[in-house]
């Protein structure tokens, strides 16, 4: 676990920064700062090392397990944590009833479902997008547009991409937020807490589809009748999701939120 504690100590990682942002590595500015990226950066090495069919893989991600066990069991003992059976079992059954009202809860359903509206939509337009793309493909070559987060400039197939990122991790960060069982080392007051931080980054991944999805009905004006529910179910997700989680928008999400911090080098 040494090489692990050397990177968890390392000062220039944002504390709790992989906690609240969208998982694209690819487009976060702040990768140099993440000690989830580093530390799968640390593990992954070679191409060789990732190939799921060679037995480095198993036994790269089998140190890692290790290590995370052994962080887990002293942060739980430094804690006063009794990681035994019966402590185990209860957490478990709880987890089980928090899972299944999570999952019935109408905020959630309605998640899973634009999860649902979405994948349709591609499925029933994917003729139309290939050839796009197949048009598109200097694009593909010269790589694409950044999207701008304050100023909406994506190209029709960053929307695209946007789009199906987040299809399911809106669904997954709803379900976070509504958790009753959320990690209690995350908690911090009635505002910097789990459920507010989930909310917020499903929002800002509401938003972003949004965007993205106007994009498509700008660029393709032949799927405005097909887009146009999908744009009011969303919409009317992320109103509710405001409603539901009013101090949301509040939250500080470390790194993202304290720009003037983070971009020091």
């Amino acid at each position: 676990m040494r090489r692990l504690k050397e990177l968890a100590g390392d000062p220039r990682f944002i504390s709790g920064i992989f906690n609240y942002c969208d998982r694209w590595c690819e487009r976060c500015p702040f990768t140099a700062r993440c000690l989830t990226f580093a530390t799968e950066q640390e593990y992954r090495g070679d191409e060789e090392e990732i190939d799921i069919t060679n037995q480095k893989f198993w036994d790269v991600l089998h140190t890692m397990f290790e290590e995370t066990k052994e962080m887990l069991e002293e942060m739980a003992a430094e804690r006063g944590i009794v990681l035994d059976d019966a402590t185990l079992e209860a957490a478990a059954r709880d987890n089980e009833k928090d899972r299944h009202r999570r999952e019935n809860h109408p905020l959630a359903k309605a998640a899973m479902a634009y999860a649902e509206l979405s994948r349709n939509w591609f499925q029933q337009h994917k003729t139309a997008l290939e050839e796009l793309r197949a048009k598109a493909q200097d694009a593909i070559q010269t790589g694409l547009q950044e999207f701008d987060l304050h100023e909406v400039k994506a190209s029709t197939l960053d929307a695209f991409a946007i789009i199906q990122w987040y299809q399911f991790f809106i669904g997954a960060k709803v379900g976070r937020s509504l958790s009753q069982t959320a990690d209690e080392f995350i908690e911090i007051d009635d505002l910097q807490n789990d459920a507010n931080g989930s909310a917020k980054i499903a929002m800002i991944a509401m938003q972003r589809s949004i965007a993205a999805w106007g994009r498509i009905r700008e660029e393709l004006p032949e799927t405005e009748e097909s887009v146009l529910p999908i744009l009011l179910h969303l919409e009317t997700l992320l109103r509710t999701m405001k409603r539901e989680f009013p101090n949301a928008e509040y939250f500080i999400r470390p790194g993202f939120d304290e720009l003037s911090e983070a971009t020091v080098n």
